[in-house]
């Protein structure tokens, strides 16, 4: 049958004109909506997705909130720090510097196990030593989360 015969008896679409759709045995494979094993592993690859995506976001979390914890710890020791370097180990500590529980405690000490040449006096600095300040805070708990050790020139009747 010629071709032009055929499209003006069956229509432009190769099917007989006024019938919307061609007969089901008819139509081409991609015509055909998605199979169900389609829809299912694009459904199986979403939800993998979907669970991968909540693994990162609930791993990020526990991050943070491990890194928010080393960074009050580590603020707390720095102001302690701090204050005792500016007051002092007999300095009074205010009840607002640290949260509810938690305390502070310094020691002042003469430095030891100095060079040579950094245990003789230095001209003009005679009462003046090399003092080593030993801070530690301690959470509620009893445990404590920090200790600095940091040196500093005092005069001798300040260490024991």
């Amino acid at each position: 049958m010629n071709r032009a015969l055929s499209k003006s008896m069956h229509g432009e679409h190769g099917f007989a004109p006024g019938h919307a759709l061609p007969p089901p045995d008819h139509r081409r494979r991609s015509d055909l909506p998605f199979t169900f094993m389609e829809i299912l592993i694009a459904g199986m690859i979403l939800t993998l997705a979907i669970a991968m995506t909540l693994g990162i976001l609930g791993g990020a979390r526990g991050r943070l909130l491990k890194a928010e914890q080393r960074w009050g710890r580590s603020h707390h020791l720095s102001n302690m720090t701090e204050f005792y370097l500016l007051t002092g180990p007999k300095g009074d500590l205010p009840a607002s510097l640290l949260p509810e529980g938690f305390s502070a405690r310094c020691d002042l000490v003469k430095a030891e196990d100095l060079p040579e040449h950094a245990a003789e006096g230095v001209p003009g600095w005679d009462d003046w030593q090399l003092g080593q300040f030993h801070v530690a805070v301690t959470a509620p708990s009893g445990n404590t989360i920090g200790k600095w050790v940091v040196e500093k020139l005092v005069r001798e009747d300040d260490c024991d």
